[in-house]
C-alpha cells in the first residue's frame, strides 16, 4: 500500500510540477523565497544550523554584513534543504526544489496512507487505496503552495500533518485494553515538535483536525458507564465536552493576544469574498483559486455524508466543517474580526484553502470508495440476473476502484481548456511554468543570470560586490554563488556603513564618510542589473516593498565619478570602485 501511494504521488508531482519547470535550478522569485534561499545557502556555507535562529548571511567578516538579520524563525525546513545542499554540493535552488518534491510526492502521500489505515482499518485495503488517487487531487494543496508566496516552511509543515494525525489517533485508541499507548507518546511529541519547528501554525491546524476526534471518539472511553453521582453519563459527557471546548477557546484567545504571535495575527491580506461565493467555492472544491473542481467536490460531499452517518468517522466530517468555517469566515468577515478566526495563518486564504484541501482527503477517499462500491454492487447484480458465473467479489471491487480512480484521474487532472476557461490543473500547471523560469517578465532573468556568471568569473567567488537587491541580484548569491553585499531585501538592524552605501554611494568621490564605509566593507565592485521592475500594487513579487528613495545611493551610471565600467551587456553593468 505505501508503494502504491509513493508511485501515484511521484507520478502526479512529476506531471503537474516537475515537468512544467524550466530547469532543476529554477525557483520562485518572491520576496519570501529570496530570504529562504539565502538562509539555505548561509547554513550550507557555515552559518548555524539552529532550529530557532537564522540568518541569510554565512560566516562572513562582520564588516561584510549590512544587516543583523539573526532572529527567531522555525527552521526545520531550511535545515533539511541545507543538508541536501551541503551533502550533494548543489546550489540552494536545486536543494530547495528537491526537498519540496520529496515532501509533496512522498511525505504527504505516505502520511495520508498511514492516517487512512488508522481511520478505516488495515483490512479494508480498497478504501485505503482510494486515498492514493485523491490526496493530490486538489490544486489548493500542494500545487498552489509551491507557486504562490514561496511559503515553503508552511508547505513542509502541512505535508507532515497526516502523519501527525495518524500518530495521535494511534496514541489514543478507541478500542482495546489500553486507554493510552505509551509506545507512541514519544513519537507524537517528537513529531509535534518537528511540525512546530517547521511552522507553528501547523499545530493550530492539527488542533482543529484532531479536537473532534478527542471529543467524539476518545472522550467517551474515559467517562464511567454507570454515571457520576446524580448526573447521567450522557449529561456528564456533554458537560465534559463543553468544558474542553471552553478551554480550547480560552487557549486560542490567550495565544491570539500573546506577543509571540502578534506579527502573524496582525498581518491581514486585503482579500474578500461574499458569503455565497465563499460557500460555493467550498462546495465545488474550488477554494481560493476560483476554479471549481466539480467531480472532486462531489466526492467530498459524498464522503462527508458518509462520515457524518458513521459513528467512528463522524469526527472527520466535523473537522472538515470546522476548517471550512475558518476559510469562509476568514474571507467574509471584516478585516479586524477575521484576525481572530484566521490570524494564525496570516489571515491568508491560500493557506486556509490548503488546510481545507488536506482535511478533505479522507472524505474524498470515502467518496471514491463509495462510487467503487456502487459499481461493484451494480456489476454483481447484473451478473446474477444474467445468470453468469459470478466473479470473486474482491476482484470486482478492485476493478471497480481502478475504474473509478481512472475516471477521476482523466477528468480531474485534465489540463486541457474547458471551453473558454482553463481547467483547474491547466491553470495550476501554467502557474508553475510561469513561476519556475527565468523569463524576461521575472525579476531575475536568464540574461541577468548569464551576466552574473560572467561577473563571478571575473571577480571570483569571495570578492564582495555591492548591489541593489531589488533588481534581482538578491538571488545572485543563492543561485549563482556571487558574494553580493545585500543578500536580502529587508533592512533590519542596519550598520552605519550600509546606510551610507545605500543612500549615498554615488557621492563617493566627494564624501569621506562614504569612502570610509566602502573601505571598511572591503567592496571593490558594484553590480547593477536591469531593474528594479516595480509596479503599483505589486504584492506577490519581491518588489512590493521597494522604495526608490531608500536605495538612492545606488543610482550610478557611466558618468558617475568614482566608478569605472568593467563589464556591460545592454543596461547590465559591473563597475569597479576606483575612488580611494
Amino acid at each position: 500500500m505505501p508503494a502504491l501511494y509513493a508511485l501515484v504521488g511521484c507520478a502526479t508531482i512529476y506531471v503537474t510540477f516537475v515537468a512544467q519547470m524550466e530547469g532543476a535550478d529554477s525557483f520562485v522569485q518572491f520576496d519570501d523565497n529570496a530570504t529562504h534561499l539565502g538562509m539555505i545557502s548561509a547554513m550550507s556555507e557555515g552559518a548555524s544550523y539552529s532550529a530557532l535562529k537564522t540568518t541569510v548571511y554565512p560566516s562572513l567578516p562582520a564588516d561584510q554584513t549590512p544587516f543583523s538579520l539573526s532572529s527567531f524563525y522555525p527552521n526545520a525546513w531550511h535545515i533539511a534543504a541545507a543538508i541536501v545542499c551541503e551533502a550533494l554540493g548543489c546550489t540552494a535552488p536545486i536543494a530547495e526544489n528537491a526537498t519540496n518534491i520529496a515532501l509533496v510526492a512522498l511525505v504527504y502521500p505516505l502520511g495520508t496512507c498511514a492516517l487512512l489505515g488508522c481511520l478505516i482499518g488495515e483490512r479494508n485495503r480498497a478504501a485505503i487505496s482510494a486515498g492514493a488517487f485523491t490526496c493530490l487531487a486538489s490544486i489548493a494543496f500542494p500545487l498552489r503552495m509551491l507557486t504562490v508566496h514561496g511559503a515553503f516552511p508552511n508547505l513542509a509543515a502541512f505535508c507532515c500533518l497526516p502523519a501527525l494525525a495518524a500518530l495521535f489517533v494511534s496514541l489514543l485508541p478507541t478500542r482495546g485494553e489500553r486507554l493510552f499507548d505509551p509506545r507512541l507518546a514519544a513519537g507524537f511529541l517528537i513529531a509535534s515538535a518537528g511540525c512546530a519547528l517547521t511552522h507553528p501554525n501547523s499545530i493550530f491546524t492539527a488542533s482543529l483536525l484532531l479536537l473532534p476526534y478527542l471529543l467524539l471518539n476518545y472522550l467517551p472511553r474515559l467517562i464511567p458507564g454507570q454515571g457520576w453521582r446524580r448526573i447521567s453519563r450522557s449529561h456528564f459527557l456533554l458537560l465534559t465536552r463543553g468544558l474542553l471546548c471552553l478551554a480550547y477557546v480560552g487557549m486560542w484567545l490567550i495565544l491570539f493576544n500573546s506577543p509571540l504571535f502578534s506579527d502573524i495575527v496582525d498581518f491581514v491580506w486585503q482579500f474578500s469574498r461574499t458569503l455565497p461565493e465563499a460557500l460555493w467555492n467550498v462546495l465545488t472544491a474550488g477554494y481560493y483559486a476560483r476554479f471549481p473542481q466539480y467531480l472532486l467536490g462531489a466526492l467530498i460531499i459524498v464522503g462527508l455524508v458518509r462520515a457524518l452517518r458513521s459513528g467512528s468517522l463522524r469526527w472527520v466530517g466535523i473537522s472538515y466543517i470546522l476548517i471550512a468555517l475558518v476559510f469562509v469566515l476568514g474571507l467574509t468577515l471584516d478585516y479586524e474580526t477575521r484576525r481572530l478566526i484566521s490570524g494564525f495563518w496570516y489571515n491568508d486564504p491560500e493557506r486556509t484553502a490548503a488546510m481545507l484541501a488536506i482535511a478533505a482527503v479522507p472524505l474524498s477517499s470515502l467518496g471514491l470508495w463509495s462510487v467503487a462500491q456502487v459499481l461493484t454492487g451494480t456489476w454483481l447484480t447484473l451478473q446474477k440476473r444474467l445468470g453468469h458465473r459470478p466473479l470473486h467479489a474482491r476482484r470486482v471491487a478492485a476493478a471497480a476502484l481502478l475504474v473509478a480512480a481512472a475516471a477521476l484521474t482523466c477528468v480531474n487532472f485534465d489540463s486541457r481548456p474547458m471551453g473558454n476557461e482553463p481547467s483547474p490543473f491547466g491553470f495550476a500547471s501554467d502557474q508553475v511554468r510561469r513561476t519556475y523560469r527565468f523569463s524576461d517578465d521575472q525579476v531575475y532573468t536568464a540574461r541577468e543570470r548569464s551576466f552574473v556568471q560572467h561577473v563571478k568569473e571575473l571577480v571570483g567567488e569571495d570578492a564582495l560586490v555591492l548591489n541593489n537587491p531589488f533588481d534581482g541580484s538578491a538571488f545572485a548569491y543563492a543561485a549563482d554563488g556571487i558574494n553580493v553585499y545585500y543578500k536580502s531585501c529587508r533592512p533590519s538592524n542596519e550598520t552605519q556603513e550600509s546606510a551610507s552605501i545605500r543612500m549615498s554611494l554615488n557621492e563617493i568621490s566627494s564624501s569621506r564618510s562614504v569612502q570610509d564605509a566602502v573601505k571598511k566593507t572591503g567592496a571593490r565592485y558594484l553590480l547593477l542589473l536591469d531593474g528594479p521592475k516595480h509596479t503599483e500594487g505589486d504584492v506577490y513579487t519581491m518588489l512590493g516593498d521597494y522604495r526608490a528613495d531608500v536605495w538612492a545611493g545606488l543610482n550610478v551610471d557611466d558618468d558617475t565619478q568614482g566608478f569605472e565600467l568593467v563589464l556591460s551587456d545592454g543596461v547590465l553593468r559591473l563597475y569597479k570602485i576606483v575612488c580611494d
